[in-house]
């Protein structure tokens, strides 16, 4: 069996670190990601190369595409709604409430639109977290 040579290509060399939750989004051309000890969120303008940095005072775990613009953000303990546009986030539901050593880490809807969100121990020392699933009603 003879295999092709991978095909890749770097996209962008972004100065962040633990760059993870990548999604991508077909309305906007666009990819985001979030820099978890950079506490940032990214995009990549697949267009023109620009790449925009949206900066928190908390670590971020992972980022989920909404219709019409905002995300939803897994930050240290709390699902937030974020509009990149205005800057402005709101708080939805906290998960990890009390467990000031663990954070939220990864982040993904399902096809029934379930939220599904891990926690861990910060920096790996100890084998802790959860395995959250939040319903489309709220849930």
């Amino acid at each position: 069996m003879h295999l092709e040579k991978p095909s890749w290509t770097c996209v962008t060399q972004a100065p962040e670190i633990l760059g993870e939750s990548a999604v991508w989004s077909v309305a906007e051309n666009a990819l985001y990601w979030v820099a978890i000890r950079g506490m940032a969120l990214l995009r990549l303008d697949a267009a023109t190369g620009r790449i925009d940095r949206h900066p928190f005072d908390e670590l971020l775990g992972g980022v989920v595409l909404e219709q019409g613009g905002t995300v939803l953000l897994a930050l240290r303990d709390a699902i937030h709604r974020f509009d990149p546009r205005s800057g402005r986030r709101r708080r939805l539901l906290t998960l990890e409430n009390g467990l000031a050593e663990n954070r939220l880490n990864e982040f993904k809807c399902d096809p029934q639109s379930r939220l599904w969100c891990g926690s861990m121990w910060d920096y790996g020392e100890q084998v802790r977290g959860s395995l959250y699933v939040v319903e489309a009603d709220g849930r």
